[in-house]
C-alpha cells in the first residue's frame, strides 16, 4: 500500500510548495493587520497613521506584483519583451513626475527663469544619462555562469 508521500508527483509538490508558501504571505499579512489595528489612532498621531497605511498599501502591492513569480515558470520572448517594455515605461513615467518636475520648481524658486531652469534640469538629465552609460560601459555582460566574467572589473567600479 502506498503512503501519501508516495502518491506525491513532482508536480504536486510543486503545487504544495505554492499553495504553503502563499498561505504564509496571505497568514503573515493578515497577522500584520491585526497588530497594526491594535495600534490604531489613540496612542498614534494621526499623521502617523496614514503614512504608517500609505506604506502598509505600498508594501502589499509590493507583494501582489511579485506573486505572479511564483505562478510563471517560462516566459516567451515577446511577454518578457512587454513586461520589460511596460517596466521602461513605468521607469520614465517615474522619472518625469517625480524628478524632472520637481527640478524645474526648485530651479525657478532659485531665480532661475523658465528657460534657465529647463537648461539646467536637462543638464542634470544628461550628465545623469552620461553617468549611466559610462557605467554600462566599464561593466562587462556578463552571460552565463553567476561565477564567470569580469568580477575584477566590478570590484574596480565599486
Amino acid at each position: 500500500m502506498r503512503t501519501v508521500w508516495q502518491t506525491l508527483t513532482a508536480s504536486n509538490v510543486r503545487m504544495f510548495r505554492y499553495l504553503a508558501g502563499f498561505s504564509l504571505v496571505l497568514g503573515g499579512a493578515l497577522i500584520l493587520l491585526a497588530q497594526a489595528s491594535s495600534l490604531v489612532p489613540e496612542s498614534i498621531e494621526p499623521q502617523i497613521w496614514r503614512a504608517f497605511r500609505a506604506g502598509m498599501l505600498c508594501a502589499l502591492g509590493t507583494a501582489l506584483g511579485a506573486l505572479p513569480v511564483l505562478f510563471i515558470r517560462n516566459v516567451s520572448t515577446r511577454m518578457s519583451d512587454v513586461l520589460l517594455g511596460f517596466g521602461g515605461g513605468i521607469m520614465l513615467a517615474a522619472t518625469v513626475f517625480s524628478l524632472l518636475i520637481p527640478a524645474l520648481h526648485v530651479a525657478g524658486e532659485q531665480g532661475y527663469g523658465v528657460w534657465g531652469a529647463a537648461v539646467l534640469a536637462s543638464m542634470g538629465l544628461l550628465i545623469g544619462a552620461c553617468a549611466l552609460l559610462g557605467v554600462g560601459y566599464l561593466l562587462p555582460r556578463v552571460q552565463g555562469a553567476p561565477g564567470q566574467g569580469g568580477g575584477a572589473r566590478i570590484t574596480f567600479c565599486l
